[in-house]
């Protein structure tokens, strides 16, 4: 036996239906083939179809010879070439993103950000983005369709480019800005976000007593209001006490532990809604003082605050009081007459004024100097020069010197006056001559 082969290749483009036919040489047997071959008489066939570019097939024939001699076989192939166009098909493709707030507050800038990315597989030409602003919403440059990029640029695959967008709120109400991305080689997209323009308001006024002595209440009324067009969440209201004033009631609040403010709290506070709280306050000291309301909401920025204010007067009040010392006298006798007036009240007085009128038993003689009035003894009357001034909680003094006249129950008897007595006030002392 022996074993030759057949060698199939192909170059460069491959082939279809290739057909290898070989012809059994006369005086030799087939012992075996590989691949298997189809027999048909003397002739071998082998059906290899497709055969890729510069692949190899190999055919093995194993014969059995006969006869001497020379023995000679032919092989043929017949094939249908095969030529292959390979496209890449890709395009591009633009995504387009728009973030900013949900609310903003009416005349108030703030920002978009626009995202515009290629996320095909080539670049993407001429890209424009295109922003048409709605109304409510107001650029710098006062057009309302903005070109955000250059009608030249190209995007490249996987690259993205990020814009702010500032704009100017002019209009309550929800706003929806719609962004418009195309190019000459790939889809148009649209992107919007949409905010709501609010106008949230605080408001508060305060009103209380006009006047009022020291030591006493006055009374105040806060009325806060929401006049915006949002509901409003955790407001707050504190009421601030003058210096040395002190909050002595306030429904409602929580009242510091000094007593110097008062705060209120309002979880909810929906558009359009009214708050009346109150206060009463007092303070140990004359003088005007204002007391200052105030409200708060942190979230939007609000802060709004009044005040009333308050004239807190004080009340002179006069103790009036007339010693004689000695008592009793003889005829010939002196004894010195002091009198004494201090002002327990709150405020002070002024013009205090003094008349002494003795009777028959007593002569007046003369008074002590004082800095602060002159005495004149006018026969059986003594009157002084009118004090200026006395402040609260202050004292003064005149004194008279006397004798006694006659025997018998004498009675001083003097007139106070000043601004705060307009009506004169009577004190009398009586002193025994014997």
């Amino acid at each position: 036996t022996y074993e030759c082969s057949i060698e199939v290749r192909t170059l460069n483009q491959g082939a279809t239906s290739v057909l290898v036919t070989d012809t059994i040489p006369k005086g030799a047997t087939l012992v075996t083939t590989e691949p298997k071959a189809m027999v048909k008489d003397m002739q071998l066939n082998w059906q290899l179809n497709n055969i890729k570019p510069e692949e190899v097939r190999i055919i093995k024939v194993q014969l059995k010879a006969g006869e001497t001699g020379k023995l000679a076989s032919c092989s043929t192939v017949t094939a249908v070439p095969q030529g292959c166009l390979e496209t890449v098909v890709a395009n591009a493709k633009l995504n387009v993103k728009s973030t900013g707030p949900q609310t903003a507050r009416i005349n108030t800038d703030f920002e978009y950000n626009i995202e515009i990315s290629n996320t095909g597989d080539i670049a993407a030409r001429n890209v424009v983005l295109t922003n048409a602003l709605p109304e409510g919403l107001r650029h710098a440059s006062e057009s309302q369709v903005l070109e955000l990029l250059d009608q030249n640029i190209s995007l490249e695959p996987g690259e993205t480019i990020s814009l702010k967008v500032p704009v100017k709120a002019t209009k309550i109400g929800k706003v929806c800005n719609p962004i418009v991305a195309k190019a000459t080689n790939a889809k148009e997209v649209t992107a919007e976000i949409c905010t709501m323009i609010i106008d949230p308001k605080l408001a508060i006024t305060k009103t209380g007593t006009k006047e009022q002595f020291i030591g006493k209440n006055a009374n105040y009324e806060i009325i806060v209001s929401n006049p915006g067009t949002v509901d409003l969440t955790d407001v707050s209201i504190t009421d601030q006490a003058p210096k040395d004033a002190r909050v002595i009631k306030a429904p409602d609040a929580v009242i510091s532990a000094d007593n110097s403010t008062a705060t209120w709290r309002l979880p909810k506070f929906a558009a359009g809604a009214k708050k009346t709280l109150s206060a009463t306050l007092t303070t140990p000291n004359a003088g005007n003082s204002c007391n200052l309301a105030m409200a708060n909401q942190k979230e939007l920025g609000l802060s709004e605050q009044d005040k009333a204010c308050t004239k807190w007067k004080g009340q002179a009040a006069l103790l009036i009081e007339l010693v004689d010392s000695p008592d009793p006298i003889l005829v010939g006798e002196s004894s010195t007459y002091t009198i004494r007036v201090t002002n327990q009240g709150t405020a002070p007085d002024s013009n205090i004024k003094i008349v002494a009128n003795f009777a028959k038993e007593i002569d007046p003689i003369s008074v002590a100097k004082q800095s602060f009035t002159t005495g004149t003894v006018n026969g059986k009357q003594v009157s002084f020069t009118p004090v200026a001034i006395l402040k609260p909680k202050e004292s003064v003094a005149w004194m008279i010197n006397a004798k006694g006249a006659t025997t018998g129950d004498h009675r001083l008897r003097i007139l106070v006056s000043s601004d705060l007595l307009s009506i004169p006030v009577t004190e009398e002392e009586s002193t025994h001559v014997y």
